[in-house]
């Protein structure tokens, strides 16, 4: 059973993980409100007062929600990360062998940095190869 301390633990956690949501922040809301999670979410937006967009209801539209709504503020599962990973690795399989190197390249350098740095900020792949991942209002559908 959840109890009003988990419900604090969860909203005083995101302070002391260093989370800074500002009004300036959106969620994207596509959680059942039954879920735990989404509870949280929707209990920080009132305490940081950020925005909330709510997700068309349809997970085959999720990307075009995101592309829509733009949120700065994104949890999900790691299903969907992996799946998103998985198709953009499918679209550099397809493009030449050098492409394919770069894009290697930057992954293994992003995760070097994040484990020993803890950031994943580069300039150069950031520019070059992330761009337009970052963008993912210029992806089409069939990308992702």
């Amino acid at each position: 059973m959840l109890t009003h301390l988990n419900f604090i633990s969860g909203q005083v956690c995101q302070e002391y993980l260093g989370f800074d949501f500002t009004t300036e922040d959106t969620y994207l809301s596509y959680v059942p409100l039954t879920h735990v999670y989404e509870q949280i979410m929707l209990t920080n937006s009132i305490m940081f007062g950020f925005k909330i967009g709510f997700s068309s209801g349809n997970l085959e539209n999720l990307v075009a929600d995101i592309q829509t709504l733009r949120p700065t503020v994104f949890g999900s599962f790691p299903q969907f990360f992996n799946k998103i990973f998985n198709k953009i690795k499918e679209n550099i399989e397809k493009k030449p062998r050098i492409l394919q190197l770069l894009f290697d390249s930057a992954i293994q350098t992003k995760l070097f940095n994040y484990h020993k740095y803890g950031e994943v900020f580069h300039p150069l792949y950031d520019l070059l190869v992330f761009k337009i991942i970052k963008n993912i209002q210029d992806l089409k559908d069939s990308q992702i």
